[in-house]
């Protein structure tokens, strides 16, 4: 019996050390985007590396599933908005080390991230957790949203590690809002799956192009991105119509197909009428990439981007905006080509200029290389473990807590606390914490005391005290504990029932050993 129930245990103690990460995230798959793209793919590597992960997010079409797993990733998608996720999230945190938050969950609305930094700061104080937030966007949106009003700076203190993409934010959280700098991590964090985003041959290309229904013969300028303002897509279709009829335009946008969306409804309404094709929310991209000539990038605000670098895995040349936060991270190569978003005219100068190039063939093999020595699976995946961990790998390894909840403890004599004390002393010799929770059925009993390397914690046998046996055990078991209960199954009272619900709620690691009189025999339920 002893060992059946050690092994129950050691069960739980073996699951919990398992990597857990839950990643929080406004918007996921099927919708397309930089912190979408990211994240899906962070999460795919790491559940192969043997992690737990999930991914929480909002339920932005309610034709898509609550609940599914995507690629052997579980995937929650709440109602509710952020406050849908906070309330959700506080359901799950118990049962992941991590979380991670990628961008930013409202938006340009302020309460909405003060609700996330709220969250985060609950995780860490009260779950102790490990929070880490991807920063992914420009240091002049961050500057608004994320610290004003101060209530949310002074939250978003409490997290350990922040992942801004570009340089201009590493400076503004460390100078501006007082970040320690030990905790704001330098890019890139950037993925790039080289082994999707690749070059093809030139019989890939012409097979690829007749399915698709573009001419071989004509000049392919490739767009890809989110169809809102800050991509400035505007531009470059007004640049294109001013080309001759030997290029040809496809544009592969990620679009929010609500009923009352006006940009897109007048974006559409310039389109070109010829030598163009457009793809609405096209998951794989890669092969459109692969077949262009050359990427246009014609933001007029970015955090970093990341679909030029996916181009250059590619072998494909990007025509960026001037902007910092693009060329910081842009290869020599590549800085000749690019231009004030603002001018059409130049945007035009710059793809006549890039198609009279005479190495091209030159500029492919290095901006491929580029791209595998920065960027790659390999070199960014092992940053973001890091960081994911940090914690762990900074301190000692910590003991596993084990909370009893029983009826009677020692001195009294019995089965169950005969059980629970010899249960105890073999936790102890793995290496185990052991604290007892139960109550005092003797007025001469120390409230606290330790009893052979057990801690015990006994209560008076009256409402307050049955409450204050509540908020002690979800105290322990919220800071890492696993809770187990022994006692007779035949007398399970109410103070019980509500610290199983509650554990329940939170997800927490619950063990129950049950006693019937009737049967006479223990037998364990998980």
């Amino acid at each position: 019996m002893r060992s059946e129930i050690l092994n129950q245990i050691n069960s739980k103690l073996n699951n919990s050390s398992k990597k857990r990460v839950l990643i929080v995230i406004s918007c996921f798959f099927p919708f397309i985007g930089g912190d979408e793209n990211t994240a899906k793919f962070l999460a795919e590597k790491l559940v192969k590396l043997g992690w737990r992960v999930t991914v929480l997010t909002k339920l932005r079409d309610k034709s898509l599933s609550k609940n599914e797993i995507i690629n052997s990733v579980p995937v929650i998608r709440v109602g509710g908005d952020v406050l849908g996720i906070f309330i959700k999230g506080i359901q799950l945190i118990n049962s992941f080390d991590t979380l991670f938050f990628v961008g930013a969950l409202g938006g340009n609305l302020k309460i909405k991230v003060l609700i996330q930094a709220f969250l985060g700061f609950i995780a860490k104080k009260l779950f102790k957790k490990r929070v880490v937030m991807r920063l992914g966007s420009s240091k002049e949106e961050y500057e608004d949203l994320l610290f004003k009003p101060k209530i949310t700076k002074k939250l978003l203190k409490s997290f350990d590690a922040f992942m801004p993409v570009n340089a201009g934010l590493v400076n503004f959280l460390v100078e501006k809002v007082g970040i320690d700098k030990n905790k704001v991590k330098n890019p890139p964090f950037k993925f790039i799956d080289t082994k999707k985003f690749k070059p093809l041959c030139v019989n890939e290309v012409n097979e690829a192009k007749t399915l698709l229904e573009i001419p071989k013969d004509k000049k392919l300028i490739l767009f890809v991105g989110r169809a809102s303002p800050e991509k400035n897509i505007q531009t470059l279709i007004n640049v294109f119509k001013n080309l001759d009829d030997s290029f040809f335009l496809v544009l592969v946008l990620a679009v929010q197909l609500k009923e009352k969306n006006k940009f897109w409804d007048d974006l559409k309404a310039t389109f070109p009428k010829t030598n163009f094709k457009l793809f609405i929310n096209e998951p794989n991209p890669e092969k459109l990439m692969a077949i262009s000539n050359v990427l246009i990038m014609p933001s007029i605000r970015e955090g970093k981007g990341g679909v030029q670098f996916e181009a250059m895995a590619c072998g494909i040349s990007s025509i960026c905006s001037n902007l910092v936060n693009i060329t910081e991270s842009l290869p020599n190569e590549l800085l000749d080509l690019t231009f004030d978003p603002m001018s059409e005219d130049e945007l035009k100068s710059k793809i006549l200029f890039f198609f009279n190039l005479s190495q091209k063939t030159m500029i492919k093999n290095k901006l491929i290389e580029f791209v595998n020595k920065n960027f790659s699976e390999e070199v960014i995946l092992k940053k973001y473990i890091f960081i994911l961990l940090e914690k762990q790998a900074n301190t000692k390894a910590k003991k596993k807590k084990i909370i009893f909840q029983v009826p009677w403890y020692l001195p009294r004599i019995g089965g169950i606390q005969s059980a629970v004390s010899r249960i105890s002393q073999g936790l102890i010799q793995k290496g185990c914490e052991v604290t007892v929770v139960t109550k005092k059925d003797n007025s001469k009993l120390n409230s606290i005391e330790n009893m052979s390397g057990v801690d015990v914690i006994r209560f008076e046998m009256n409402l307050l005290g049955n409450i204050a046996g509540i908020f002690t055990t979800l105290i322990l078991v919220l800071k890492g504990g696993i809770f187990i209960f022994m006692g007779n199954l035949n007398h399970i009272g109410l103070f019980q029932k509500i610290t199983f619900n509650i554990l329940n709620l939170i997800k927490a690691k619950t063990i129950l050993i049950m006693s019937s009189i009737d049967e006479g025999e223990m037998r364990g339920v998980i």
